[in-house]
């Protein structure tokens, strides 16, 4: 199954935000164990960037997106993927 993450779900991780933590790991295990396909969008990975680096500083935030997209893919968005999604 493929699913495009969102913004809050992977930073309830960078963060370690409870009470969403916990479901959102499971997330990534999922995702680790193949059961998952995960995509985010690039917006997603600047939002990322802008609101963690407030709370954990620049390298540990680069660190993080770093890892992230050794495990998801980042695509664009644009009309027809719009289109398609709304089908």
């Amino acid at each position: 199954m493929r699913v495009l993450l969102d913004t809050n779900i992977i930073l309830d991780i960078a963060l370690g935000r409870e009470p969403y933590f916990t479901d959102s790991a499971n997330v990534f295990k999922n995702i680790d164990n193949i059961f998952l396909y995960g995509f985010v969008t690039a917006t997603t990975i600047t939002d990322i960037y802008y609101i963690a680096r407030r709370e954990k500083g620049h390298q540990i935030t680069i660190d993080f997106i770093s890892n992230l997209i050794d495990v998801i893919d980042v695509i664009g968005i644009d009309r027809q993927i719009i289109i398609e999604s709304l089908v």
